[in-house]
């Protein structure tokens, strides 16, 4: 049985979403970049990218959709418009997927093989490079299937992102290149990882005897694991169904679900923030401070009173009652 969801409620659950979120987006980086020693810390690096690059693709991609949903029409119908929207939704989401695929790597180095990043270096190389290296790329792939390749033949106005998303396609081999580097392999690379720090952290604890310091990695764990999660419930049903496509399943097997998880898909990205926010240190009196800043009571000044104890009232007496000379 098909699950049909009309534009106007699909439009409604994002705004719902989408608000929280960018609150959120915006009270994690405020706290990560104000704070110099967090801001410095290479532990948080990735954390930081990932919801900046978010909180970008939220503001620009989610918004433009909801008012496509609302309306049926692009926000502004002119074909740089509709590229810059089809760019900025695929390079965007691809950086953020790449900083998490590198994030679950470099979790088994920061926990198992620490002295890796003992130089500066050995740092660049395993640290800063792959960082870089994973915001770059999607913009270089993305300014070539978009740019360079000629899509003025899938315009469409009718569509979101105007149809440019068949673009891709026109050249096979680069539609296959992104089909699985860029869309099955990253997902499945943050599974893997993921599940395979959780384990070795269990197994190195049983043989180890409770040798491994785990307060001081137990952060990096947390860090991880939500974002793994979400990769994991919402976004591995479609990668599942959509590499069976890539494989050769006829695309009208499950075409309903498939339809139905490609808008569940988007709301991945609004709990990203929320599981960044779990790196924070000391994060419940950062919500404190932030709830009583909000809730803070108006206190209105009481009256000044002059308090006199008994020796002032008797000397007052003893000066009022003195004969004058």
């Amino acid at each position: 049985m098909a699950i049909y969801i009309s534009n106007s409620l699909r439009s409604l659950l994002f705004i719902i979403f989408l608000i929280p979120s960018v609150f959120c987006s915006i009270f994690v980086l405020y706290h990560f970049l104000v704070d110099r020693r967090l801001r410095n810390d290479h532990r948080h690096h990735l954390i930081i990218l990932t919801v900046f690059f978010n909180l970008v693709y939220e503001l620009t991609d989610i918004v433009w959709i909801i008012y496509f949903y609302e309306t049926g029409t692009p926000l502004i119908s002119t074909p740089s418009f509709c590229l810059t929207w089809v760019f900025i939704d695929f390079a965007v989401y691809l950086i953020i997927t790449y900083l998490i695929v590198w994030m679950a790597i470099e979790r088994h180095i920061l926990i198992f093989h620490s002295n890796w990043l003992a130089t500066q270096r050995k740092r660049f190389l395993l640290h800063y490079f792959p960082m870089i290296l994973a915001c770059i790329y999607p913009l270089i792939f993305y300014t070539y299937g978009f740019f360079i390749q000629d899509c003025s033949s899938v315009l469409d106005y009718t569509t979101t992102r105007c149809g440019y998303v068949n673009c891709l396609y026109i050249n096979p081999v680069v539609g296959m290149w992104d089909s699985v580097v860029d869309y099955i392999a990253p997902t499945l690379l943050i599974v893997i990882f993921s599940v395979a720090l959780a384990l070795r952290i269990f197994i190195y604890r049983r043989r180890a005897r409770q040798q491994l310091h785990w307060r001081q990695y137990k952060k990096l764990f947390l860090q991880l694991m939500p974002l793994s999660s979400i990769y994991l419930v919402m976004y591995m049903p479609t990668i599942v169904l959509y590499t069976a496509y890539t494989c050769g399943l006829p695309t009208n097997v499950l075409a309903d679900f498939f339809s139905l998880m490609t808008y569940v898909y988007y709301f991945g990205t609004f709990f990203i923030p929320f599981a960044g926010a779990v790196s924070l240190p000391d994060l419940k009196n950062k919500c404190k401070k932030l709830f009583w800043f909000w809730h803070r009571p108006q206190v209105v000044p009481a009256p000044k009173t002059i308090a006199l104890n008994r020796l002032q009232i008797s000397r007052s007496a003893a000066v009022a009652l003195a004969p004058a000379n």
